[in-house]
């Protein structure tokens, strides 16, 4: 005689299964996996130190880390094309010298920003032309770009330069109320606005699904 099997006692190993197929998923795991780390981190450090999980704590974290958030983003697109670059610290800081040294000569702001973002530009279509043309593996033509980037912070000066210019403060010090005592930065807006740029470009345009497909032709 044929015995049938409760669905309750199937039930718990088919939602280890799904579980497991989630996080183990190419598309989600990556996703939920940092998420997780993320969730436990707050957790850990809520019960180990006081205010670490207050709103106050959470904004400093994103406005001082707004840079990093702009880079996160951009180096997303990168490895989701199959690529990686190791000369993106390097890049910031030539940046920041760049930008430094022209506004203790005088330049004007504007002019600096728009110096910095055509240098560093010009710097990256350089890699990928090794990459894209001379077929040089990527990790070997950022290596070498993080090195040449290094040098050139120490060919414009080896000593620290303060960014004491108006525009830059005022950018850098302003924050917008958020209502009651909290506020965030210029910076952490634009952050954010990064990202979602970011998200709209990736999910929602010819140029993302590219990305996608090429990181998945690997």
């Amino acid at each position: 005689m044929a015995t049938l099997t409760s669905p309750t006692r199937t039930r718990p190993a088919t939602m280890a299964r799904s579980a497991r197929g989630v996080l183990t998923s190419p598309k989600y795991g990556p996703v939920l996996v940092t998420g997780l780390l993320l969730v436990l981190m707050f957790v850990v450090g809520g019960t180990r130190y006081t205010g670490f999980v207050s709103p106050e704590t959470v904004l400093n974290l994103l406005v001082d880390n707004a840079y990093l958030i702009v880079l996160a983003v951009g180096m997303t697109f990168v490895i989701l094309s199959g690529g990686i670059d190791l000369s993106v610290g390097a890049v910031v800081a030539l940046s920041t010298m760049i930008a430094a040294s022209l506004l203790q000569a005088g330049w004007p702001p504007l002019v600096v920003i728009g110096v910095v973002l055509l240098a560093t530009g010009l710097l990256g279509l350089a890699v990928g032309a090794m990459v894209h043309v001379f077929g040089i593996q990527p990790f070997i033509a950022t290596l070498a770009a993080m090195f040449l980037a290094r040098g050139l912070c120490y060919v414009i000066s080896n000593r620290a330069i303060s960014i004491t210019d108006p525009f830059f403060v005022a950018m850098a010090q302003t924050d917008i109320p958020l209502g009651g005592k909290l506020d965030i930065s210029i910076s952490a807006v634009i952050a954010l606005v990064v990202v979602a740029v970011a998200a709209v470009v990736l999910r929602s345009t010819r140029f993302g699904r590219t990305v996608y497909a090429l990181g998945g032709s690997y």
